[in-house]
């Protein structure tokens, strides 16, 4: 793993390097892929520095992605809260209709007589983490998700205020991680390459898909819902009813309910602009990078999963 993040960082800033890579991004990329890969702290650091080298982005937010990767962590010990999630997670990886859903999108991309491949020798393995970056929702690896606690604790405590189907949304937008990052475990299982591009493999398919989206996290989330959906913005306009009957539905494996126009789902909206979408991100103090200050710069396509590119 560490070879792949040191050829995607040489493929994508060899020419930067004969100007200047801040000190402070190359010590945390030195630190982080000298780790032990077999850790799974450093598993984790290695897997998510493959999505971000893969892509180019401005030298100040590499380094500031950089230095927070360093300090993420895997919870190996799970609070209650935490253990409901994953349960909430597997749970949703292993219904009948989700597989189906992933199985059919990779039959569109790769033709209808595709055979279908997955890992049977190991379970799906589902980790909480903690990144001081809570606009990151979640990225997988070949066989592992990774979610990040912070996304969700923020969201919690935004809304605090308001509990009205607060847990239930919780559920609704772990639910959508798992699916989104689930879909590029099982695309990533089918070409058998965690380095892969689903942005640049789809662009080459015929697959039926929105315009100018090219992400298989996110067919698969249109595939289910219609629309990307911001589960934390609808909580006061969504039916409440559709939330518990799609939550009934998940725990016990059956047909998912499905999502109309009429049931106040609030959608994502991100803009789009050859596969990118500008985000704020807002630099502090702490990370010492320049420039500090919230500033609207181009990213990937989600950068709530980094693991779309």
């Amino acid at each position: 793993m560490a070879a792949v993040v040191i050829m995607n960082f040489s493929n994508h800033y060899g020419e930067k390097l004969k100007v200047s890579f801040p000190n402070k991004g190359f010590t945390a990329l030195a630190n982080i892929v000298q780790r032990n890969g077999s850790d799974i702290h450093s598993r984790a650091q290695l897997t998510l520095m493959i999505h971000i080298t893969k892509i180019q982005m401005q030298l100040w937010l590499a380094v500031l992605l950089f230095m927070k990767i360093e300090g993420l962590f895997v919870h190996t010990s799970l609070t209650q809260q935490l253990e409901e999630w994953k349960s909430i997670v597997l749970k949703t990886i292993n219904h009948p209709q989700i597989i189906k859903l992933i199985e059919d999108l990779i039959h569109e991309v790769f033709g209808p007589n595709t055979e279908i491949k997955k890992m049977t020798k190991y379970p799906m393995q589902v980790h909480f983490i903690s990144i001081d970056f809570p606009t990151l929702r979640g990225f997988s690896g070949i066989n592992e998700l990774f979610i990040n606690e912070n996304h969700f604790s923020a969201k919690i405590s935004e809304w605090k205020s308001n509990t009205r189907l607060l847990d239930s949304i919780t559920q609704m937008d772990l639910i959508t991680i798992a699916l989104h990052e689930y879909a590029h475990v099982r695309i990533r299982q089918q070409v058998d390459d965690m380095n892969m591009s689903t942005l640049n493999m789809l662009q080459q398919c015929q697959i039926d898909k929105p315009k100018c989206d090219q992400d298989f996290g996110r067919l698969a989330e249109i595939n289910l819902f219609k629309k990307q959906i911001n589960w934390f913005q609808s909580k006061e306009t969504i039916n409440a009813n559709y939330v518990e009957q799609f939550l009934t539905a998940i725990q016990n494996e059956t047909e998912l309910p499905v999502l109309t126009e009429n049931d106040g789902a609030i959608p994502r909206e991100p803009s789009y602009s050859m596969g990118l979408y500008r985000l704020n991100v807002y630099h502090s103090r702490s990370a010492s990078v320049e420039p500090q200050q919230q500033t609207n710069v181009t990213v990937m396509n989600d950068c709530e999963n980094l693991s779309e590119t």
